[in-house]
Parts: C-alpha cells; structure tokens; sequence
C-alpha cells in the first residue's frame, strides 16, 4: 500500500487540533497501521543493507571465522564468530540447559542488553530456547569458551526487531558459556491415584429412591476403608 505522508500526518494533526476527521476511526487504524508497516520496513532494508557490508568486511578480519546456518525455509544465513577463549569442557546439545554471560551491541557499537543489565546474574536456559544465532554457536563451544558472535537479522530478530533493537539490524554478541546442565527430565505419570480429600455423594437411582433409599454422603476415609476391605481376599 503506497501512503501519502502528507496526507496521513494531516490528518493526525486534524485529530490533534481536534478538528472534523478526514477519515473514520476504522480507516484512520487501518491508515495508521499500514503506514507503521511500511515505516518499519523502510528501516528494516535499510538496516539489512548496512549489515551485509558490515559482515562483507568483518569475515576479511584475522581470527573471524564463519559457519553456514539453515533456516525454516531452507534459505542459508553466515554465521560468524571469533573465539577469544576457547574453553575445554563439554560441548551443548541444542536442547541442554546452558549458563551464559553476555553482552550484545549493534554494529554502531550502542549496548542494547547484557548481563551486567541484569544484576550481573548469568542467564540460564536451554540452548533451543535462544534466537537462532545463540542456538547455533553455543553448540559449537565448549564450555569455559569467550567467543564474539556476529550474526544477520535473520539468525536474531528478523525484520520484527525489540524495542530496544531496530527491525532488520545485524548483531554481535560477546558471550562466553559457563556450564551446561542436561535437560529437565519429563515428568512421571503416578503410578498409584491421589488419594481422596472431599467428600463422595452417593445418589441412588429412581427405582431405589422410591424404595426409600437415602442419598449418603461417604466422608474420605470411609470410602478408603471400603476399597481397603474389597481388596481382602476371601477366607
């Protein structure tokens, strides 16, 4: 959908100023949404396009190393990376838990999150649960490595982005993997049924209420005592 920028900001100032509107609140949600979209993509290419020449130099540097990832769509994304340290522990699978500390910047060097941000705790989670980028390096390192990671707005936040990272912005990462923990175990279906808190309320049927039959209220434990007593053998 093309927009007239002039249009949609005269019309925002009409609403402001309090004036007839141009356009019904339908249209004028539609309008709005439409021109976010189109502002958002804007930025999106123009982003993409400073992180492929960005990449496109970064790969030439000593020490950068890059690996090819396959996306859902069977598309292909480069990965790149520099170990700082390389660790000597085990390597994580994609679904173990890992402990990381980390620190993430855009490509005109602005920290958008890192550990320190968050108290200095380092962050705990299974490696699958990651973007893209973080789940492929991590199942590269070993633990007690430092690696720095660059990688395209298709291994991070795509065209979508955070708010606090534009649409379509390629990232680096400086990260370095603490431990690894395997993952949860699935939970265990109980063997044996809960046993009975509340009270059972026995109604009998039509035929036996016109007998005289009483509706009963069996309170827990008698109701154990009875399963107990069915479950004697015959002498």
């Amino acid at each position: 959908m093309d927009l007239d920028e002039e249009v949609v900001i005269g019309a925002l100032k009409d609403m402001l100023a309090g004036k007839e509107a141009r356009l019904s609140d339908h249209d004028a949600q539609t309008v709005i949404r439409s021109y976010q979209m189109e502002a958002r993509k804007k930025v999106a290419e123009k982003n993409k396009a400073a992180g492929e020449a960005f990449l496109a130099e970064n790969k030439k540097k000593d020490g950068v190393k890059t690996h090819t990832v396959t996306l859902a769509d069977g598309k292909t994304a480069e990965l790149q990376y520099k170990i700082i340290t390389e660790g000597t522990g085990s390597v994580p699978k994609s679904n173990d838990v890992v402990t990381v500390t980390y620190r993430g910047t855009t490509i005109d060097g602005k920290e958008f999150d890192s550990t320190a941000k968050h108290g200095g705790t380092p962050m705990k989670r299974a490696a699958n649960q990651l973007i893209k980028g973080w789940t492929e390096a991590l199942q590269m390192m070993k633990v007690g490595s430092k690696w720095e990671i660059y990688m395209p707005s298709t291994l991070a936040y795509g065209d979508n982005g955070t708010p606090n990272i534009d649409p379509g912005s390629t990232l680096i990462f400086e990260m370095e993997l603490l431990g690894i923990e395997p993952p949860p175990a699935a939970p265990v279906a109980q063997a044996h049924p809960q046993p009975l808190t509340s009270d059972i309320i026995k109604v009998p049927s039509a035929e036996e209420l016109k007998k005289g039959a009483k509706i009963e209220v069996i309170k827990p434990e008698d109701a154990a005592k009875a399963a107990q007593a069915e479950k004697k053998p015959d002498k």
